[in-house]
């Protein structure tokens, strides 16, 4: 499925090159031709596996022809259609009949001369190198830059009666198919988005080479040009993970929230979401954001992945808002501000909690980011209540004491001491029971003294 999306994905892409449309126009009947280049739009929310088909219907054979059965304006209703009309694009028109009569003499057709300016990077050089300056747009007013852009709006475009129908994303071209009698060739081009359009282009629609003259007979006609792409709004996302373990524990039953600051107040993202795709926003009014049934909330599964799933972002700064912790944990004041910033641009990533998120492939974040669970926000345990230690005795109180009156000491009377007895024991040892070392001591020393006396009288005696 994912080799097919992608190979799906290639061909949408693939540019209309409309010097092959089967539509003509006589260039003796008709000074101008009458150009409507319908902008469409193709959201990422609708290219998931329950609508491969509405790629499908995007590969189409552009005849020059208007297409039936599309949604025309956006208040119409028609949620059948898998593209939009997008007002805002902003396209400018370069007249390359010069180098494309060149092209011819230089034995070139214009299906291969329409081929190279499909690579964007050589139309821009080329517009640069041969200093090309832009059409004005009649109906433009103000700088220079708007006096030479085309940018669609709705736009009366006839039906088959003749009868003005209102469209959106529109641009009408009035482009004169011949030149001094030799056939015209223009680059259309497009440029940006206008600044009130908050909408993000995986990349801006590939540029059309329209060459005449064109093929079949249109009896009189307007020619309908498609240049389509895709919108990849961001849809991001990130992992709930223990505070010590990190990815070795992701952490599921976290729930969050997601808001965005404005000048004067803060609005939340809704659960619901327009008939077109578009998010709405709503003031928190309940007491608590868990508890106001309106809001999204974003709850981590068993890997910890916490997905704005369906709720696709354009660029801007918002913030997730933990309003409840996984089980055993506690909620932290940056939980309950972690920002997620989307670029302007495709050529820089979206950050979340300040830690690169890894864009999605074919609509799956990719392996890399699954297994090391980043990016990451973090939660930390709540500490244990102190229990008492049940094996311990309990320790009894000790009954006050009663105070007593202090008195003065009891004056001591020294008491004079009495050797101890030691006729009948052995010489060498106490009598059992004795008291202290130091009499003991002293009775030895009489006794070596007493047998002293005595070996020196027998000494003498003899």
């Amino acid at each position: 499925m994912k080799i097919l999306r992608s190979i799906i994905l290639v061909l949408l892409l693939v540019p209309v090159f409309l010097s092959l449309l089967t539509v003509v126009q006589g260039e003796e009947q008709n000074e101008v031709v009458e150009v409507y280049l319908h902008k469409r739009l193709f959201r990422d929310w609708q290219w998931r596996e329950t609508q491969p088909d509405a790629v499908n219907q995007w590969h189409y054979d552009n005849q020059g022809t208007q297409l039936p059965d599309m949604q025309q304006t956006l208040t119409d209703e028609l949620l059948s259609d898998p593209s939009l009309p997008l007002n805002g694009a902003i396209f400018k028109v370069y007249d390359f009949t010069p180098e494309y009569q060149k092209a011819l003499a230089a034995g070139q057709t214009p299906v291969t001369f329409a081929q190279d300016f499909a690579d964007r990077t050589y139309a821009l050089e080329q517009i640069q190198a041969l200093h090309k300056v832009p059409l004005t747009n009649p109906e433009a007013t103000g700088s220079t830059e708007a006096a030479t852009s085309f940018i669609t709006a709705r736009t009366g475009v006839p039906d088959e009666s003749g009868t003005p129908q209102p469209h959106d994303g529109i641009i009408h071209l009035q482009l004169a198919p011949t030149q001094a009698g030799l056939a015209s060739a223009y680059l259309i081009l497009e440029t940006g988005l206008a600044t009130t359009v908050s909408v993000d282009l995986t990349q801006k629609a590939f540029p059309l080479m329209l060459t005449f003259p064109l093929a079949v007979e249109t009896e009189g006609q307007a020619l309908h040009l498609y240049p389509k792409n895709v919108s990849y709004l961001r849809s991001p996302y990130f992992y709930k993970v223990d505070a010590q373990l990190k990815a070795q524990a992701p952490l599921t039953g976290a729930k969050f929230v997601l808001y965005r600051q404005t000048a004067d107040k803060k609005e939340y993202l809704a659960e619901e979401t327009t008939t077109t795709g578009e998010n709405t926003w709503v003031t928190k009014m309940a007491a608590s954001p868990l508890s106001d049934a309106r809001l999204a909330v974003f709850a981590s599964d068993q890997t910890g992945l916490v997905d704005t799933d369906s709720h696709f972002l354009p660029a801007g700064t918002y913030y997730f808002e933990e309003v409840q912790a996984p089980t055993g944990y506690q909620l932290s004041a940056a939980s309950k501000e972690i920002p997620v910033v989307i670029p302007p641009t495709w050529d820089t990533l979206v950050t979340v909690n300040g830690q690169v998120m890894a864009e999605r492939i074919a609509g799956e974040i990719p392996l890399r980011a699954q297994e090391s669970k980043t990016p990451q926000v973090i939660n930390s345990k709540t500490a244990p209540p102190i229990k008492p230690d049940t094996t311990l005795l309990p320790i009894t109180p000790l009954p006050p004491t009663p105070s007593t009156p202090v008195t003065s000491p009891t004056p001591v009377t020294a008491t004079p001491v009495s050797l101890p007895d030691t006729k009948g024991q052995s010489p060498l040892l106490p009598r059992t029971g004795s008291t202290k070392t130091g009499f003991w001591l002293i009775g030895l020393s009489l006794i070596i003294t007493a047998i002293a006396l005595w070996k020196h009288r027998l000494r003498k005696g003899q």
